[in-house]
Order: structure tokens, then C-alpha cells, then sequence
């Protein structure tokens, strides 16, 4: 292939059948194909492309060797690489690609902020194989530098490292020279999973890092490392010096921090600041949220400060801490935090704490935050230290209390796909919403909730609740529904439609119209409930299957015929039919019948 068949910044790559060679070229009626378990041809168009080219890559697993010292195979600034879907484009290292040292499965850009370029990896799974690469210390996903960088809709798995760190996603590793140009990251509904089991460091699924001017949000991605050894070195859902960072609407699960930001930055300035850590569930973590190292020493020049950590979810399965700030941590609004201990884990397993403020940790203000269990003694809510320095000023603790016997809404998470649970591609223009909760419901967590909104979480536009505890109203288009009949079952404050109950509905509260609303009831039928019949000679018979013998049946005259007398129900036959007569033989008038059911 020449070094490039096109100009337009744009070329598309499928996979041909097996047995065929590489043809085509490379447009979107004529994609240059690449045919299957191909070793080189892939790498070779990859490092083909110029700057600001948008690969477009269809359906298929394309083999790379990967980016290393030796073979530096990579996307070249401001390129997209733009596939059919999650599991439906695959990029898997090859092999036996890396004999030693280590390397990236993806790498995409190379001169950092300094240059202005956009990177961009979206809509497919990077596999990186490292079961079979038997000589390698590490192999990482996706290695990222550029002034921008967009990671959407990308999976990662079969990350492994024998010797360092592994990172699944690592945006950043700039120079010195790049300390005064912002960064802008967006990692959006990635999934980092199946980690190789017998890895023996550590993991950072999700890293930003290197330069301090950043801007950006990581949000909406699922992390589980739980199939790591768990005495692993590292273990981190989302890690690096995020200064300026939205991370919010995540799943961590099986990490020793779900959140780990030791490094405050490696340039001025140093101090990482404006973070904001929010509405993410964190379960199976040694410490959720960590902020600092234990070692470090109070009041640093290169500190952590003005972080808002809030309304996150926490479950603490083994020992150890829900929210950690460390060393020389300033000004965090820690609240509307839930912190709890996994009702799976035993009461006389190794101690927890809520939140833990270390002596250096000073102006936080902690406030609204729940634990629990309640009289658990392996279970701390607050540290110690934590009412000493509010004794003395330095911080701020109020209104923090043990859970009640409910939790607040356990929220589902979302992952829109492009295919379906076979793996099928679905027709263009639709899409697939996954949702799975993080945890089970149970008596210590009783309500489940599906909501809308807009990212920042503003702006509820529908709410649904599955509640086994009072729940609440909160928009004009809400449904909340709640078995155990102690709430109701709310359709938003105005008029939203029918509602059709498969089975029981009741209330022990009541049920109100408002003026001017319908009461409906469908006449007709075999098992009708309501009608209207002609008297003939003084009587009628009603036929409906719905008639029982204790049902309740009301008669009202609707128009008169003949000679009008007093109406009665002078019969019934349970399951087929009830008699109306009138005390007028000649009556031929109109009776309207409505039947309710006793509750007996």
C-alpha cells in the first residue's frame, strides 16, 4: 500500500474474509480490507495515515503489534480512531508481540499539548492478550498525548503486567515545556474488566496525568479489577493528578482505591486543585476515595486542595477506609457522602472507617455524610482526629449520622451499546441500554431508582423508583412504585396517560382525582364490570363472568320506560350472571349497573 491513497483526512478498514489478501482503497464505498489473524498489514496503514486522519474501522479483530521501543506503531496527531462498536471492533495485540520490556496496545499521539492537536479513540474493545505474551513486563491499553483527547464507548481487557504499573487508559506524560498550555480529557462509558488474574503489580484502569492546567470529566465508566490477586501493589479504578477534573457517575468495584491521587502534579503548579468526585459507586475497595499518601508530611507547598467529594456510594467489604485524606489535604467539602460495610461481610472482620482525616488535614468541611452498621465495633464513622482538629477549629463536622434501617436510592448504571447480546450489530440509527445494579437489594438496601438527567447531573427529566421504603417526588414525570403499599404509586404531578396493572394495586392511604380527571371503567366484554341493560316485562338478565358471591352490585335508573318502579338485584350465579327486577311489571326503563368486589 502507498503511504496514502487518500486526501480527503479520512480512510475506512474492514476485514476481509479468510484466505483473501489485503484490497481495496480505503474509502467508504471500497475500504481497504485486512484480512483475519494478518500480523503486519494493520500496523502498516496505522503508521501509513498522516496527521488528522479519522481511521474508520468496521467489524472484525484487527491484530497489532502493539506500540513499543522496537515498533512503535501509533496514530500520529489530531487522528481518530473510530470503530464499529464495543466487541464489534476489536484491536488485540498479537501473539507473542512483545518479547520483553513493555509496551501499549493503542498509541495515539506524540507532541503533547504543544502541538493543539485533537486525539480521539471511540466505539470499540482493545484487547491486550497478555496471557500470550509470555516475555513481557507490562502491556497497557491505550497510551494517549495530544492537547485534547476524547475516549468514548472503549473496552479494555486482558490488561497484565509481571514487572510495574499497567495502565488501561494513560492520557497525559507531558514535559516541562508544556506546564502553561491547558489540556481538555473526556473519558466517557468506557469499561476497564477481566483483568489477566496472575498479574503480580499493580493496576490504574483510567489516568490522567502529567500536566496541571487540565479541564475534563471521566464519567460514566465501569471498572472492575476484582479478578486481580488482591495483594496486588496497586489497584486503582482511576488515578494520576487530575487538577481540574469532573469524576463523577462511575462504578469502581475490587480496587485498593477506587479514587487514587498521591501525585499532586509533576509541574507547577504543583497543588492539584478543583476536583470534583461525585455520585460514583464504589464497592469491594480497600479505600474508595484516597487523596495523599500516609507518609506524607502536613502543610506542603505541592498540596491537595478545594476538592468536593459528594453523594458517593461506598461499600466496604475488607478492612479499611471509605474517604482517606492524607498528608497536607485543604479546603474538601466531603458530604452527602453513604458509607457502609457489605452485607456480605461478617461483623468481626477487620476494622473500617467511614472517613478517615489525618493530623495534617485542615479547613475540610465534613457534613451529611451516613454510615453503617450502626453499633458495629469493627465499624467507624469518623476517625478520631477528625473531632480534635474540630475542637481546635480546623475543620468543620457536622450533621454526620448512622444509616436508618433504609438506604438512599441505589442508582442503575447505564451503558449504551452497539450490539446485542450475541454480539450482532444493531441496525443503524438504534441503540442497546444495558442496565445492571451494583449491588443486590437487600433489607440494608432496600430501593432501586432509573433516572434522566443532564451530565452534570442537573435537570431530572424522569424518575422512576422501586422502593420498599417511602420515597418522594422530585419532577412532573416521576413513577414511583413501591411493593410493600407504603408510598403509593405516583404518575408525576399532572395527567401522564394510562396506567395498566398486571396485577394488585392498593393503597392504604387512599386514591384521589383531581377536579375535572376521569374515572373510567370499559364496558362490554364477557367480564365486564359496568353497563347498561333494557328491563323487559319488569327484569333483565346481566351476563359476566366477572360476578362473585360476595361482589358488591350498584343499580341506578338511567332512563325511564314503561311503568318506572323500585329496582333490585334478585339473583346472582357466581362466575356467569345476576338478575335485575323491578317491583313494576310493566317496567321497560334503563338501568345502568356498576359491580366492585368485597375485600373478603
Amino acid at each position: 500500500m502507498t503511504s496514502r491513497s487518500l486526501s480527503a483526512g479520512e480512510i475506512w478498514i474492514s476485514q476481509s474474509e479468510a484466505g483473501t489478501a489485503a484490497a481495496g482503497s480505503g474509502t467508504a464505498a471500497s475500504p481497504f480490507t485486512v484480512p483475519p489473524g494478518d500480523r503486519d498489514t494493520f500496523d502498516r496503514v496505522i503508521n501509513a495515515q498522516p496527521v488528522s486522519t479519522a481511521i474508520h474501522l468496521g467489524a472484525g479483530t484487527f491484530l497489532t503489534k502493539g506500540s513499543t521501543a522496537g515498533n512503535p506503531v501509533r496514530l500520529k496527531d489530531g487522528c481518530s480512531l473510530l470503530g464499529s462498536g464495543i466487541g464489534v471492533t476489536v484491536v488485540k495485540l498479537a501473539d507473542g508481540a512483545l518479547s520483553g520490556g513493555i509496551g501499549s496496545t493503542l498509541q495515539v499521539g506524540t507532541s503533547g499539548p504543544a502541538g493543539g492537536f485533537h486525539q480521539c479513540v471511540r466505539d470499540l474493545t482493545v484487547d491486550s492478550n497478555f496471557a500470550a505474551q509470555p516475555g513481557a513486563g507490562s502491556v497497557n491499553g491505550i497510551s494517549g498525548v495530544g492537547h485534547s483527547f476524547l475516549v468514548e464507548n472503549v473496552e479494555l481487557i486482558n490488561l497484565g503486567s509481571r514487572a510495574g504499573e499497567v495502565f488501561g487508559i494513560f492520557i497525559g506524560n507531558f514535559d516541562g515545556s508544556d506546564v502553561a498550555r491547558p489540556s481538555h480529557v473526556v473519558i466517557r462509558n468506557c469499561k476497564v474488566h477481566k483483568p489477566w488474574p496472575e498479574s503480580s503489580a499493580g493496576f490504574s484502569a483510567i489516568t490522567p496525568t502529567g500536566n496541571n492546567v487540565w479541564s475534563g470529566v471521566i464519567e460514566g465508566c465501569y471498572v472492575d479489577l476484582s479478578a486481580a490477586p488482591q495483594a496486588q501493589t496497586g489497584g486503582y479504578a482511576f488515578a494520576g493528578s487530575p487538577h481540574g477534573l469532573v469524576i463523577a457517575h462511575n462504578t469502581a468495584i475490587g480496587c485498593l482505591r477506587g479514587v487514587h491521587v498521591d501525585t499532586p502534579g509533576s509541574y507547577a503548579p504543583k497543588a492539584a486543585r478543583n476536583v470534583i468526585i461525585s455520585h460514583n459507586r464504589f464497592y469491594d475497595c480497600g479505600e474508595a476515595i484516597g487523596i495523599g499518601a500516609p507518609d506524607d508530611k502536613p502543610f506542603r507547598t505541592d498540596h491537595f486542595e478545594n476538592f468536593t467529594i459528594e453523594s458517593n456510594d461506598i461499600e466496604i467489604v475488607r478492612g479499611g477506609t471509605g474517604i482517606g485524606l492524607w498528608g497536607s489535604t485543604t479546603a474538601f467539602q466531603v458530604r452527602n457522602n453513604t458509607i457502609t460495610k457489605s452485607p456480605a461481610a461478617p461483623l468481626g472482620n477487620a476494622y473500617r472507617t467511614g472517613i478517615y482525616l489525618s493530623p495534617g488535614a485542615q479547613s475540610h468541611v465534613v457534613t451529611g455524610n451516613r454510615f453503617g452498621p450502626a453499633g458495629d465495633p469493627y465499624f467507624g464513622g469518623i476517625n478520631p482526629y477528625t473531632y480534635a482538629d474540630a475542637a481546635s477549629g480546623r475543620n468543620r463536622i457536622e450533621d454526620n449520622s448512622w444509616t436508618a434501617e433504609t438506604l438512599p436510592p441505589k442508582t442503575l448504571v447505564s451503558v449504551r451499546t452497539a450490539t446485542d447480546s450475541a454480539r450482532r450489530p444493531l441496525p443503524s440509527g438504534s441503540s442497546l441500554w444495558t442496565l445492571a445494579l451494583g449491588s443486590d437489594q437487600s433489607d440494608a438496601n432496600p430501593t432501586t431508582s432509573l433516572s434522566s438527567s443532564n451530565v452534570d447531573g442537573s435537570d431530572l427529566y424522569n424518575y422512576m423508583q422501586f422502593s420498599r421504603a417511602p420515597g418522594g417526588i422530585y419532577s412532573g414525570h416521576d413513577i414511583v412504585l413501591d411493593p410493600d403499599g407504603r408510598s403509593g404509586v405516583y404518575i408525576g404531578k399532572e395527567k401522564a396517560g394510562y396506567l395498566t396493572v398486571g396485577g394488585w394495586m392498593s393503597s392504604n392511604s387512599g386514591v384521589g382525582l383531581a377536579q375535572g380527571a376521569r374515572l373510567v371503567m370499559v364496558e362490554g366484554g364477557t367480564a365486564s364490570r359496568m353497563g347498561a341493560i333494557t328491563l323487559v316485562n319488569g327484569q333483565a338478565t346481566v351476563r359476566t363472568t366477572s360476578v362473585k358471591a360476595n361482589s358488591r352490585i350498584f343499580l341506578t335508573p338511567q332512563q325511564d320506560g314503561g311503568v318506572p318502579g323500585t329496582v333490585r338485584v334478585s339473583s346472582r350465579i357466581a362466575g356467569s350472571s345476576f338478575v335485575i327486577k323491578s317491583s313494576s311489571s310493566s317496567d321497560r326503563g334503563i338501568i345502568g349497573w356498576v359491580m366492585v368486589d368485597a375485600s373478603y
